[in-house]
């Protein structure tokens, strides 16, 4: 009995210190409770991308693409594939009106800016992608001879600082068109305006700022500042000598 009352006790002290010693199983993390080897890593959401929104264009891109204006879209409900072919050969025609060498194989990609609205009364435009950058500058060269009765306008691809810059620039012109100046004696390049190959002013800085030219001076040219001449001894005369 002895013998058995000795061995309890020391079973009581081993199981005593064996719950001291060892963590619980409730307070371990779970990713042990678990057997596993490292703890999960928390889930981040991936921003999703807005299916219509097109990337944006580099700059050397750009010189292979025409913005189209006033090209006629399709009812709605018409498949996207025949509202391409339709697209391509409405472009291939109005751009054959100046250039009949033009093939549509040229074009590369084509698709309407923007979203289709029933209640807006002017078609979207079409942005091309062409197979050569000559090509483009050839068309763009020749745009002016667009039939005025087609509706149907050719530009650039410009990027949103160099449409800001157009949109100043073609403001400007409009104000010297509407106070009488012919439009045939106003050229734009680039970011300057000039009227009779007279530099008229340029866009800086998101501004247009006119150049000064002879009328800002005329006052000044008419009636120059008057100085005065400082008296000069040696141009004093002489006192005669006197007689005796």
């Amino acid at each position: 009995t002895s013998h058995e009352s000795r061995i309890n006790v020391l079973s009581a002290s081993v199981d005593q210190s064996h719950n001291l010693t060892s963590p619980k199983v409730n307070d371990c993390p779970n990713h042990i409770r678990n057997n596993e080897t490292s703890p999960p890593v928390p889930k981040v959401p991936v921003p999703q991308e807005d299916p219509h929104k097109k990337p944006r264009i580099s700059q050397r891109e750009r010189k292979f693409n025409l913005v189209v204006f006033g090209v006629n879209e399709c009812p709605r409900g018409t498949p996207r594939k025949e509202r391409l072919v339709m697209d391509e050969k409405c472009i291939t025609s109005h751009i054959q009106s100046i250039m009949p060498s033009f093939k549509a194989l040229s074009i590369r990609d084509c698709y309407r800016l923007g979203r289709y609205s029933d209640t807006s009364s002017r078609p979207r435009p079409i942005l091309a992608t062409l197979d050569r950058a000559c090509t483009v500058q050839q068309i763009l060269s020749n745009r002016s001879s667009l039939s005025p009765s087609s509706g149907v306008r050719v530009k650039p691809d410009l990027s949103p600082e160099d449409r800001h810059i157009e949109s100043l620039l073609l403001a400007e012109r409009r104000v010297l068109i509407n106070s009488g100046l012919e439009r045939a004696k106003i050229r734009i390049h680039g970011t300057k305006l000039f009227v009779e190959k007279r530099l008229h002013g340029k866009v800086v800085d998101g501004m247009f700022i006119k150049s000064n030219t002879l009328g800002d001076y005329a006052p000044i040219l008419l009636n120059p500042p008057i100085k005065h001449a400082s008296p000069n001894p040696s141009s004093t005369p002489l006192a005669s000598p006197t007689q005796n």
